[in-house]
This record gives C-alpha cells, structure tokens and sequence, in this order.
C-alpha cells in the first residue's frame, strides 16, 4: 500500500500518511524552517528549504532524520530525483547539485541559473530546471551537470515543471499558462489558455496534465495532445502549491485550506480529505514502501521511478 507524505510551513515537519484512508501516522521531528522540496527515492524521503538549507534523507519506518547534506548555501526551493541521484536548488548558490542518496555526499553541481531556482524535473539522463530572471527551462545533462539547452523566455518566474516520455512541462507567474516544450531541442510546442491566476504546481499521469495555483484556486487537467483544458476540480480555497498523481486519484494541496485534498480525475470531484496539516503544505510525495511489522518492503517502485526516471522503465 503506497504512503503519502506532506510538508510546509508553521508545522515545518514531514506528515506521513497512510492509504488510502489518509489517515496520518507518523511525522518527523521539526525541519527548523518551511519545507518547499520532496521526493521519495528507494526506500527514504528527501526534503529541503529554508534556514536549515540541507537536503535531509528520512527514513519511514520511524520517520528519523539517517543523513543531511552539507549546507546548500541559500534556501532551498526543489528537490527531485531520477534512478540514481538526488538533486537540489534554490536561492543564492542558485545552482542545481547533485547529490549521492547514499550519504548525501554532494557529487556535482551545475553553473549558476542567474537567479532563483523554483523548479525541478529529472527524466531520461537530463534533470530540467525553472525560476526567476533568466525565466528560461535548462536543459542539464546529468552525467556531468552541463547545460546542452534552453527554452525561449516564458516571460514570467518558472514556478513548476513535469517531465514525461514525450514532453516537459513549465508554468508560472505572469504568463499564467502550461507550456509543453520539445525535449530534443526545448522549443515550444503547444500551451494551454490562461489560468486566471499565477500558476504553482504541474503534476501528470498517464492521460492528462494537471496544474493549480492561486486566482481560482482550482486544479485544471489539460489533454497533452493540443493543452486543452478538460475539466477542472472545485475551489481549494486556498492557493493550490502541490499536486500528485497516485493510483488512479489526484492528490491537492496548499494554502489556507493545509488539508490534503482526494480528487477522481474521472470528473475532478472531491471524494476524499484528511485532517489539517497545521500550516500552507509546500511538498508532497509518495512512495510504495508499506509499513509492516516494522520493516519496508522494497517493491522498487515509486514516485522518482515511476514518474521522474525517464527511459529507465
């Protein structure tokens, strides 16, 4: 059975969660700050932010903190992760590091982006990066954390992206719409109409696209055939900041409401919600490593491998 994780800020803790009741089991012990990146990669949960500024390994069973990185150098805004590495970005370095999981050992690191890194989406031996200023998707080749491409100006902060088998994805402020880009050459090849409101969040699965943010306060699933918009869920209630897909639901998150949100993509109705985290949820991930008896029992499949490690599947 998957376990889902939140975290943000006011609490500043990881919530674990179990499903699909989303009843919360655990939590870890205090970050020092607010949450804004993580992923599940084997059997642990990576996350990083502000002040404390590392990237920390936890581990489920007992939601301890095994291993933390050496300082970013500035918050950290993402975090994601392909097969093999973990990588992290933010303010002030703003640089893309990469990182073993093993030990959080800091193996390499990308040139500067020239601002703020707000996004981050590994897939098929390339990691893909957004934020502010430079307001362009880089094209970072993980071997040795080059820059091999860029996509024109998106001419407002990048504050999300997805990565699939055909297509990355960027959203953001401003512009306030879903680009879909050409991975071979990071041209432009479709976008969505407008959101109505600056744009947070970007999350897939199998048949749709899905964005959220603040104005409607709503999560849109789009057609990645021509980024139509198809449906879209009701009001949040507060600025949607996290979306993930998870066998067969779409989960929402953020800020005001701080709730987890259970949405059927069938007809993006709410069916399920779990108690308040406390504070605006910033991060969400998952993994399908289940609690039992104490133990985890590595079924080598989750958020990072399933969504993230492009050609490795």
């Amino acid at each position: 059975m998957p376990t889902l994780y939140m975290a943000g800020s006011t609490t500043l803790k990881i919530y674990q969660y179990d499903m699909p009741g989303l009843a919360k089991i655990a939590e870890s012990i205090a970050y020092g700050d607010s949450i804004y990146g993580m992923i599940s990669l084997g059997s642990y949960v990576y996350a990083g932010g502000y002040t404390t500024e590392k990237v920390w390994k936890v581990d489920p069973t007992d939601m301890s903190v095994v291993e933390e990185s050496l300082g970013y150098g500035g918050a950290i805004k993402a975090v994601t992760a392909d097969a093999s590495y973990i990588y992290a970005a933010g303010r002030v370095t703003k640089k893309v590091y990469q990182y073993d999981p093993s030990d959080l050992a800091k193996l390499a690191e990308s040139i500067a982006y020239g601002n703020d890194v707000n996004a981050l989406a590994a897939y098929g031996g390339y990691v893909y990066a957004g934020g502010v200023a430079t307001q362009k998707v880089w094209k970072i080749d993980t071997s040795d954390m080059s820059k091999v491409g860029e996509s024109l100006d998106y001419s407002g902060r990048i504050m999300a992206l997805a990565a699939d088998a055909s297509y990355v994805y960027g959203c953001g402020w401003t512009t306030q719409k879903v680009y879909q880009y050409d991975p071979s050459d990071m041209s432009k090849v479709a976008e969505s109409l407008g959101y109505g409101g600056d744009m947070w969040v970007l999350a897939l699965d199998a048949s749709y696209v899905y964005a959220g943010g603040a104005g409607n306060k709503k999560v849109y699933q789009y057609d990645p055939s021509d980024m139509s918009k198809v449906a879209e869920s009701i009001t949040y209630g507060g600025q949607v900041n996290e979306i993930l897909s998870l066998d067969g639901f779409i989960y929402a998150s953020g800020t005001i409401t701080q709730t987890i949100w259970k949405i059927d993509p069938s007809d993006m109705s709410k069916v399920d919600e779990s108690t308040s985290y406390g504070g605006d949820v910033w991060a969400m991930t998952w993994n399908e490593y289940p609690l039992a008896g104490g133990g985890i029992e590595d079924k080598s499949a989750n958020m990072a491998a399933k969504m993230i490690a492009g050609g490795l599947l």
